[in-house]
């Protein structure tokens, strides 16, 4: 998960504590607007660490004070469950944050490429086998990434095509 999912995550808490009648603080309201604002800015400018750290501030404070209310309102039970989701969304930013992207070498100029994660619905195999059906180039990265590259219009037909395939229970 991502800030954005984590934000999204606080979001379904208040709407939650706001359907049981609860009222919030002017000030926990625009720190989860803040937050939003810059998680926007951070999509753009992802190594700006003065952003990174006020989106951290404000997710801390409003998670704070919404965990509190589900506490005293529904039990430690509750308070442990969204406790449990929001340590997902952390723990998934922390792996997502380790897994740096390597520059890409040797594909040659004016090609257009696309680097593909793979997964169990989308193995080595079915990349392959979809590049060589559409004339494309392609490099396997590592055993989770394979780079596919050469015209546009047939790179944009290969995403299509992985879309399908990814989407697809095998």
């Amino acid at each position: 998960m991502t800030y954005k999912e984590r934000w999204k995550i606080l979001e379904e808490l208040l709407k939650h504590l706001s359907s049981k009648g609860e009222a919030f603080p002017k000030g926990l309201l625009k720190d989860l607007r803040s937050a939003k604002t810059l998680i926007q800015i951070h999509r753009v400018k992802p190594d700006d660490p003065e952003t990174i750290r006020k989106i951290e501030e404000y997710l801390d404070n409003v998670e704070f004070q919404l965990i509190a209310k589900i506490q005293s309102l529904e039990g430690e039970e509750s308070a442990k469950r969204w406790m449990m989701k929001l340590e997902k969304a952390r723990i998934s930013l922390e792996s997502k944050e380790e897994e740096v992207s390597k520059p890409l070498y040797g594909v040659p100029r004016g090609k257009k490429w696309v680097r593909i994660s793979l997964d169990e619905n989308l193995n080595e195999e079915k990349v392959v086998k979809a590049a060589r059906d559409l004339g494309l180039e392609f490099r396997v990265e590592d055993e989770k990434r394979v780079t596919v590259f050469g015209e546009e219009e047939k790179i944009k037909m290969f995403i299509k095509k992985m879309a399908e395939t990814s989407s697809q229970k095998t």
